[in-house]
């Protein structure tokens, strides 16, 4: 899958050591989530790295229909709800173009991606961006370049998706001190970066 394996390891170590790494598995799908992203994967097809860096964890993959949060304190058991990213990334419809522009914010970094819609932006954590690496891509077996990025609204707080036939991802858009200084979001907004000036 075109998840960087060395970004996602410490990622999941990062949300283990926090809040909690959620995991479980719903019909063929592996789903991996943490604050501020979530990834689910056809569980078949999961880079071995990937299971290995959960199970080092978390000591073990959840069964079939099976979810839990693993912290340093132990799996807690959660109702698992059935409910895919995939769908979710189904309603997706808003297409967002990655800019060069970066957000310098003392201790991260964020990259805009503009609604073609409004000209409005979402800004992505630099971090979780870093999960997207194209060369994992597994093109032997038909996985093919992922689609996005798209979100299901043109709201700045919508998630953002990428997805590809052997899954999908999406990465929540950074909140608080992100919020950029309305004369440069105006000066930004005047900019079309799928092609030139509006």
């Amino acid at each position: 899958m075109f998840l960087n394996t060395t970004a996602a390891k410490k990622l999941f170590k990062k949300a283990f050591n926090e809040y909690g790494l959620r995991i479980s598995r719903m019909s063929e799908m592996l789903y991996v989530a943490g604050t501020g992203w979530e990834t689910e994967m056809i569980h078949d097809m999961a880079p071995y790295k990937l299971k290995a860096a959960i199970v080092e964890l978390c000591g073990r993959i959840p069964e079939e229909n099976e979810q839990f949060l693993a912290t340093k304190d132990g799996l807690q058991e959660e109702l698992c709800t059935g409910d895919l990213l995939y769908d979710r990334y189904l309603s997706a419809k808003r297409i967002l173009s990655e800019t060069p522009v970066i957000i310098d914010r003392k201790y991260h970094m964020y990259k805009l991606f503009q609604h073609r819609g409004d000209s409005d932006f979402t800004l992505v954590d630099m971090e979780k961006l870093s999960l997207i690496d194209i060369r994992e891509v597994d093109m032997e077996n038909g996985e093919g370049i992922p689609s996005g990025p798209c979100s299901e609204t043109d709201h700045w707080r919508s998630p953002v998706f990428w997805h590809s036939a052997f899954g999908t991802l999406c990465l929540h858009p950074a909140e608080g001190e992100t919020e950029l200084d309305d004369e440069i979001l105006n000066a930004l907004k005047a900019i079309n970066f799928e092609g030139g000036n509006r």
